[in-house]
């Protein structure tokens, strides 16, 4: 014989299984999105341009994660260059140089 639940007891059960189901997808997006990120800025490293100019901080060391949690439900993350963010913009899109000559855009900078 099967066993009797009072329907108040039910609802109670159901909402806290939901509530653990997710906290778990919320955890699990957290390290997925966290690893992807974290590849990410390991494969910009690799295809910045290294460039023989002056610069204090190489373009390519300059690659960072910036995680936020807005209102506990959404996760956000950026990556960005922090030491030479004026020459993201530079590289992403085409742009003229001081010779007349045209550079095109490298791919691997577009945005998502």
């Amino acid at each position: 014989m099967a066993n009797s639940i009072d329907v108040n007891l039910l609802s109670k059960e159901v909402m806290e299984y939901l509530e653990n189901y997710v906290e778990d997808i919320e955890e699990q997006v957290e390290t997925v999105t966290n690893e992807v990120c974290k590849d990410a800025v390991k494969e910009l490293k690799e295809k910045s341009p290294r460039g023989k100019g002056k610069r204090k901080k190489p373009y390519y060391k300059g690659w960072r994660i910036k995680k936020d949690k807005l209102g506990g439900k959404i996760y956000k993350v950026k990556i960005y260059n922090a030491t030479n963010y004026q020459l993201t913009h530079l590289l992403e899109f085409s742009h003229a140089t001081r010779n007349r000559w045209t550079y095109k855009s490298n791919t691997s900078y577009k945005t998502c």
